[in-house]
């Protein structure tokens, strides 16, 4: 392992290993915590769902769908898992059915994750590197996006790095390979890109060190035993004709799609420079890492290579991360997950080595200055367009508007509220924003929407029901139209001569622009 030249910088790091350590965890608590229930804004309807979830579980022991403590949760007929439901539940408890207690569990995880890559790093590079990764990852806006948000993809990170903590200790002790498998075991009921990960990541694994693994064969089967006994429900769903709805609907198997997707994962275009399109996996402007990870993933690659210990389990990782995503297709944020702490880890040894250059011929410590200048002119524009600007432009991609729209419709004295079935699953944000009974709705669940199908009408929930409104009647002696603003004029010549109307609210978006329209009808004399 390369040295740096005695310094002061070095032996200040070294020795303040502890107080810098807890000062990096603070800051990424700091930034995963922060306004959390109106940054992102609004509340997506995968958040919406798992919050329900969460609310059922609490009251009944069952999911929305009366499903005794699921493994898998139906959900929108995706069936996907449910461990961060279960991790949401004693939120909802203390917070009530809000936008913070759904996206606490992932600021909690994505700050656990930070202090597991220095437990990782450690090892490999010693405290200094370790540092440096640890803060890359803290500040990483690919990673700090998703533990804002209450997706159970945020999980998947952290449990890669908690097996891969215990299998490196257990080259050294082969007990820690029962943590390896249990770790690695659990993350299969994280996120649905583990199904393809986490086996290739094993198996690889096992490859790497296979040597040093077969020393302890005896350790090594038993904790592939326990692995398999882990896994073994997982697997058995997969199979199934609910645990491939989602993959039916999203994977596309053809060669050259698949490596031209493989491909886009490291371009510098997602990367760097654009990131993924979709607002609610990325930020405009830049890419999924900073701009000056164009010369530190480099550098960390070049120096991980060159280590002569475990660091190349790094490089398998870096390798596998896209498998799952690229069956689905290109620049997807989210379903390639496993990159969003690799990457700044590999960035963060690049930091080092850099620094480590600059130490050790002075002409080239203005690649130092020079790199913490763009450091941190990119950190500080990331921060003052997350906080500041991403907020106004994402509110359409977040659904941001619903709670508004639903508690103000909720309040009022009305007997029936039609909610238009355009808007975008209108049920579960019903379900989540008046905290509609569990057992009211386990008895009567929404069970025809599936995977690309996601219209319906004539769900009633309490006073709501979610109609057509071109066509279906909408009865009642006093009621309350939730509509979409370009239904205004259809609905205005469907019903003339026959009701009036009167607007009791709008909701706009931060730029002003209309999104819901609450609309009181009466039918004329």
């Amino acid at each position: 392992m390369d040295n740096l030249i005695h310094s002061p910088g070095k032996s200040f790091v070294e020795k303040h290993t502890g107080p810098l350590l807890l000062a990096i965890l603070v800051l990424a608590a700091g930034l995963r915590l922060i306004a959390l229930g109106s940054n992102p804004p609004g509340l997506f309807s995968d958040e919406a769902s798992t919050g329900y979830d969460a609310f059922c579980l609490l009251q009944t022991g069952r999911d929305q769908y009366g499903e005794f403590l699921p493994l898998f949760a139906r959900s929108f007929g995706d069936f996907n898992e449910a461990l961060y439901r279960y991790l949401t539940v004693p939120w909802v408890w203390a917070f009530g059915l809000t936008e913070q207690a759904v996206r606490t569990p992932a600021a909690l995880i994505g700050t656990l994750t930070t202090g597991m890559v220095f437990l990782l790093c450690r090892p490999l590079f010693g405290p200094v590197c370790a540092l440096a990764c640890t803060l890359s990852v803290a500040l990483s806006p690919w990673h700090i996006l998703f533990s804002r948000v209450g997706f159970r993809a945020i999980l998947l990170p952290f449990f890669i790095c908690l097996g891969l903590v215990f299998f490196l200790r257990s080259l050294h002790n082969p007990r820690f390979l029962y943590g390896s498998s249990l770790a690695f075991g659990v993350s299969l009921y994280t996120y649905s890109a583990a199904r393809i990960f986490i086996p290739l990541f094993v198996l690889g694994l096992l490859l790497l060190h296979g040597r040093q693994v077969w020393q302890h064969r005896d350790q090594l089967f038993r904790s592939a035993i326990l692995g398999f006994v882990i896994a073994l429900p997982a697997v058995l769903f997969w199979f199934s004709p609910e645990g491939m709805a989602r993959a039916d609907f999203t994977v596309k198997l053809d060669l050259p799609f698949y490596l031209l997707s493989y491909y886009s994962y490291f371009s510098p275009e997602f990367l760097f420079f654009h990131g993924d399109p979709n607002l609610r996996h990325s930020l405009p402007y830049m890419g999924q890492m900073y701009f000056f990870g164009l010369l530190t993933v480099p550098a960390g690659l070049w120096y991980c290579w060159r280590q002569r210990n475990n660091s190349r389990s790094l490089l398998l990782w870096l390798l596998l991360y896209p498998v799952a995503a690229a069956l689905t297709g290109p620049w997807h944020a989210l379903r390639s997950i496993p990159g969003a702490v690799v990457l700044p880890i590999i960035s963060g040894c690049g930091i080092y080595q850099l620094f480590l250059m600059g130490y050790r011929k002075s002409r080239l410590r203005r690649i130092n200055y020079a790199l913490v200048s763009c450091g941190a002119a990119n950190v500080v524009f990331f921060l003052v367009l997350f906080f500041a600007y991403y907020p106004k432009i994402s509110s359409a991609p977040w659904l941001q508007g619903y709670r508004q729209a639903i508690q103000t419709a909720a309040a009022g004295p009305y007997d029936r509220i039609f909610v238009s079935d355009r808007f975008h699953v209108p049920h579960i944000f019903v379900l989540f924003y008046t905290s509609y009974s569990p057992r009211a709705y386990q008895a009567n669940p929404l069970l025809s929407i599936k995977q690309g199908d996601w219209t319906y009408s004539g769900q009633k929930i309490g006073r709501f029901q979610i109609v057509d409104m071109a066509k279906d009647p909408l009865e009642g002696e006093r009621a309350l139209l939730m509509v979409r603003p370009d239904e205004l004029e259809s609905i205005l010549i469907r019903f003339s001569g026959s009701r009036s109307f009167s607007r009791r609210g709008v909701v706009k978006d931060p730029w002003g622009r209309q999104r819901f329209l609450l609309l009181e009808e009466t039918r004329q004399p």
